[in-house]
């Protein structure tokens, strides 16, 4: 638990635009890094999880190391989808990482 405080004052600190993140925990980030936060969505469909992100258009993503849910849903999510998280930030074991979500730009294809 520890690690996700950690990864929420980076956070904060980092970042004053008060931009949404993605947490397993979304009030505990909420209180720690000043953020408006939303959870994953908890579907085993990357694509589905992929949708929900992009529709709340968070900035930040925290992987933890605190619920079987972010295996589950948030890390398949990840891999099949690599060029969309960009990683800020990690803090020692057990690994809690910030990663930075960037949407998909469409109008990039044309070029």
């Amino acid at each position: 638990m520890i690690n996700f405080i950690e990864v929420n004052k980076w956070i904060k600190e980092n970042d004053t635009t008060h931009v949404g993140v993605i947490s397993r925990k979304p009030t505990l980030t909420w209180w720690f890094s000043g953020h408006p936060s939303r959870s994953y969505l908890w579907r085993a469909d990357p694509d589905l999880v992929k949708a929900n992100i992009d529709s709340l258009g968070a900035k930040y993503v925290i992987v933890d190391q605190i619920s079987s849910t972010t295996p589950q849903f948030l890390i398949p999510t990840i891999k099949a989808f690599p060029q969309n998280f960009k990683v800020l930030f990690v803090t020692q074991r057990p690994e809690t990482y910030v990663l930075e979500y960037v949407k998909d730009d469409s109008l990039n294809l044309l070029h």
